[in-house]
């Protein structure tokens, strides 16, 4: 669900008081939304740090366990974002994050750091206030964690093999227009360059959002 913004909500974003400023305004604005399950937000912004959009991406009760980077990413990248936020508003009020709560936020800074849209932040709010990985160091931790990185050259490889392949003109690009309706072609040849790359299936499954079935079964065409 996208969330109309209006000029004064359109506000360049310099720490996690203004994202909570923002998200409590549209918590409030938003009431009719079942308040009893949980939410996910994402902000996208601009190279500036300027609120492009909010996407509602999902509601329930553990919002980040089935979620897809895909997911995550989607309306992100078509709308040209520079970095992104994640917000959750927990049905609990409940404001400090768990181990899966790390642990999906890990995944995503590896996935954001391949696609070139980095996490600027992921809060966690209530209605009265929220939980920063970035101001409380949780965001630097996992920048520096090694569980989902991949190795640079394997990287560089990949980026020079979708630049020669003559389907997009850069990675970026190449996974936005794969996420679009319609272009399954060139997420296609992405996740080729990978195999041809020697990634494992489970790491291209967790950055592409792809079953790993669905993976093999590209290896093999």
């Amino acid at each position: 669900m996208h969330v109309q913004l209006n000029d004064e909500e359109r506000i360049r974003i310099l720490n996690c008081n203004d994202v909570f400023k923002i998200m409590h305004t549209v918590l409030e604005r938003e009431n009719k939304i079942e308040r009893h399950k949980s939410h996910l937000w994402v902000i996208s912004l601009e190279e500036n740090n300027r609120v492009l959009n909010i996407e509602l991406i999902a509601m329930g009760q553990k919002v980040l366990d089935d979620l897809k980077p895909a997911d995550i990413y989607s309306i992100s990248l078509q709308k040209l974002a520079r970095k992104i936020i994640i917000v959750q508003n927990r049905a609990d009020g409940h404001l400090l994050p768990d181990e899966n709560d790390e642990d999906q936020t890990d995944r995503l800074i590896q996935v954001g750091e391949l696609i070139r849209v980095p996490i600027f932040d992921h809060l966690i709010i209530n209605d009265k206030s929220h939980f920063s990985f970035s101001a409380n160091g949780l965001m630097e931790k996992l920048v520096r964690n090694s569980k989902y990185r991949l190795p640079f050259e394997e990287m560089e490889k990949l980026e020079q093999e979708i630049l020669e392949s003559g389907h997009t003109a850069g990675l970026e690009e190449g996974i936005a227009q794969g996420l679009k309706d319609g272009q399954k072609m060139k997420a296609i040849a992405i996740v080729k360059a990978m195999l041809k790359n020697g990634m494992a299936v489970p790491v291209i499954a967790s950055i592409t959002g792809l079953t790993e079935t669905e993976v093999k079964s590209l290896k093999t065409q």
